[in-house]
C-alpha cells in the first residue's frame, strides 16, 4: 500500500446526496500550523461563512466564526 507524502494542506467535506451538493466545507492548513481556516460554501458556490480556528499544539485555543 502507498503512503501519502508532504503534509495535509486542504480538505474538503460535501453535504447533500447523490443528485445534488447543498454545501461544502473546506477546510485549509496553511504552512504556519497554528491555525485552519474553513470556508463554507452554498450549492452555488457562494461563500456563506468563514471560520478561524488557532491552535496551541493540539489543543484549539480560539475559534471565531463569520
Amino acid at each position: 500500500m502507498n503512503q501519502p507524502e508532504g503534509k495535509l494542506s486542504r480538505v474538503i467535506v460535501y453535504g447533500g446526496n447523490s443528485e445534488q451538493v447543498d454545501i461544502s466545507r473546506e477546510i485549509r492548513y496553511p504552512a504556519l500550523g497554528n491555525i485552519t481556516l474553513e470556508i463554507l460554501r452554498d450549492k452555488n458556490q457562494d461563500t456563506v461563512g468563514i471560520g478561524l480556528n488557532y491552535f496551541s499544539g493540539t489543543n484549539l485555543e480560539t475559534s471565531h466564526f463569520f
